[in-house]
């Protein structure tokens, strides 16, 4: 209804995954090269969560096909 994007951009034709995978490994959220997301675990209550690289890699293939 907004009209915002639902898909995430294709940045690499031969590995998008590895590139989303790349950029985030250097995101202020990351820690020692580890992917993590900010998640909310109830109203004003944040918690930050480490994510494997595989269950990063196989959400970006679905989100970005």
């Amino acid at each position: 209804r907004a009209g915002l994007p639902v898909r995430g951009p294709v940045l690499d034709a031969a590995d998008n995954a590895g590139r989303y995978l790349t950029l985030m490994r250097v995101d202020k959220k990351a820690e020692a090269g580890e992917i993590r997301f900010v998640l909310i675990d109830g109203p004003g209550r944040a918690v930050v969560r480490p994510a494997p690289d595989e269950v990063v890699r196989q959400v970006i293939d679905r989100c970005c096909a």
